[in-house]
């Protein structure tokens, strides 16, 4: 019976002093974090810096010595050979020529010679050039021509042409190629009638030079 409660006491002895080690021991992750911490405290140190302002410069600066926050150096070389991306001037890509197709729509009983109230503009060349820190001279082939302020922020110019003519375009810029977006509305009278008639035209395309 004696011996039964001595051995028994023996392994709840060992059971306890099993846990106190295991609880007691740090793991190998927490023993590689204090070696690494040691090991920039000592580098700091060593170069000058004070105890207490290493120790401050290790809580603020964990990615510069903590295992788990350093880069590896293929993630840095990795980093450092993604390439910079130039900022795009809005105003240099927009500005040149642009060749421009669309539609030329009469109401009011005029008509485009002997074509009738419709037509087609094919490949027109919009000029585009810069007329000031935030502005533009445009027209489409030597006609409709006028100027105003555009931006990336705000990239519709709109003015009336020397015939009163509402002149909108709209630029685009996708991937690095300038679009035009173009809408010449006019109000104006038939010659021969004097009645009152609108053209309206719409003119689509892209930056070619």
């Amino acid at each position: 019976m004696k011996n039964r409660i001595i051995k028994t006491a023996l392994i709840v002895l060992l059971c306890i002093c099993t846990i106190l080690f295991l609880t007691g021991c740090p793991s190998h992750h927490d023993e590689v974090i204090s070696d690494a911490r040691y090991g920039k405290f000592k580098e700091l140190t060593e170069g000058g810096m004070s105890k207490e302002d290493a120790n401050r410069w290790l809580d603020e600066h964990t990615e510069e010595w903590h295992p788990d926050d350093k880069k590896s150096d293929s993630d840095k070389a990795e980093e450092t050979e993604k390439p910079t991306e130039e900022p795009v001037d809005f105003m240099e890509t927009i500005c040149g020529t642009y060749l421009v197709s669309g539609t030329g729509v009469l109401t009011g009983g005029a008509v485009y010679d002997d074509e009738g109230p419709e037509t087609t503009f094919t490949k027109l060349a919009l000029h585009v050039s810069q007329a000031g820190d935030n502005a533009v001279q445009i027209d489409v082939e030597g006609e409709h021509a006028g100027s105003g302020e555009v931006s990336a922020e705000s990239p519709s110019v709109t003015y009336k042409d020397s015939m009163g003519y509402e002149v909108t375009v709209t630029f685009a810029v996708t991937d690095g190629v300038a679009h035009a977006d173009m809408r010449i509305f006019g109000d104006l009278s038939i010659e021969d009638t004097g009645e009152r008639c609108t053209e309206t035209i719409t003119l689509i395309g892209e930056k070619v030079e």
